[in-house]
């Protein structure tokens, strides 16, 4: 019997070699399995959802974050735009209230128009009937040729403030630069703290600047910046600033006025050509 039993089991093995296979392979995998359980946890292999909604909060975060960093931006622009119509707003009410001091001033101190009534015919004709005969005649017998008196010279008409910066504007243009210069000077004498006044000093930069003359525009430009550094004209002065070293060789001055456009104004248009500049300036 022992035999007969011994014998079996080994024909059942040659019979079914395959079957004996796939069970060795299946325990061959729990066993593998029951080592990589032991050796990684369930929630490193099968990550938890929660992980997924912490990232999406992440990326939302990130997005409101990136957002509030464009609105202080356009806020600051905003503030930056503000305080430039403010001060242009004060400034044009001192000049009104300048105006309004000379005004009484001048109704103060000038006379009061006494209007003469034009002499009657008559009181005319009176004289002239009144004289003797031979007053109304010549030697020659002829009637006496009336006196004609000198015209006075009449002075030419003064232009107001703003005809006379379109004047000296306008000579720029047609690159009269010697009368542009003299136009300009006259306006910024007569004219100082007038709302033209920035543009006029800085016109005056560029006609030097025309002239090849860099010192006197270098000069001219930082009196826009000096005396009217809240205006409109001052960024492009320092940006011309720059330039004007820039065609004198002097790449030291050049970097430094092109670096304090874009410090001072951020926000100009000049900042963008200073930025222009100084990388073509890194070769040099």
């Amino acid at each position: 019997m022992r035999c007969q039993s011994g014998k079996t089991k080994m024909d059942t093995t040659k019979r079914y070699p395959y079957r004996f296979a796939t069970w060795m392979e299946i325990a061959a995998g729990i066993f593998f399995l029951a080592h990589v359980s032991g050796c990684t946890s369930f929630e490193r292999m099968f990550p938890p959802k929660k992980e997924a909604q912490t990232a999406g909060i992440e990326k939302q975060l990130h997005q409101i974050a990136s957002s509030n960093a464009a609105i202080r931006q356009g806020m600051k622009e905003i503030d930056y735009h503000l305080q430039t119509l403010d001060a242009r707003i004060d400034r044009l009410e001192k000049d009104l209230d300048k105006f309004a001091t000379r005004s009484e001033l001048y109704k103060k101190l000038s006379p009061p128009m006494v209007v003469q009534k034009p002499a009657s015919r008559s009181e005319t004709a009176a004289p002239i009937k009144s004289l003797p005969e031979k007053a109304r005649i010549t030697p020659d017998g002829g009637k006496p040729k009336q006196q004609v008196k000198p015209k006075k010279a009449t002075q030419p008409e003064r232009l107001s403030a703003q005809g006379e910066y379109e004047r000296a504007l306008s000579a720029y243009k047609e690159h009269h630069y010697d009368r542009a210069l003299r136009y300009f000077k006259r306006f910024l004498e007569r004219y100082p703290h007038h709302e033209l006044a920035d543009n006029a000093q800085y016109w005056l930069g560029e006609t030097y600047y025309d002239m090849k003359k860099y010192p006197s525009a270098i000069s001219a430009f930082k009196n826009v910046v000096t005396r009217y550094g809240d205006r409109d004209k001052a960024p492009d002065a320092l940006l011309k600033i720059g330039y004007a070293y820039i065609a004198l060789q002097d790449i030291d001055n050049a970097r430094t006025f092109l670096k304090k456009v874009i410090k001072d104004y951020p926000f100009s248009d000049a900042q963008t050509k200073a930025r222009t500049k100084l990388k073509e300036l890194k070769n040099l």
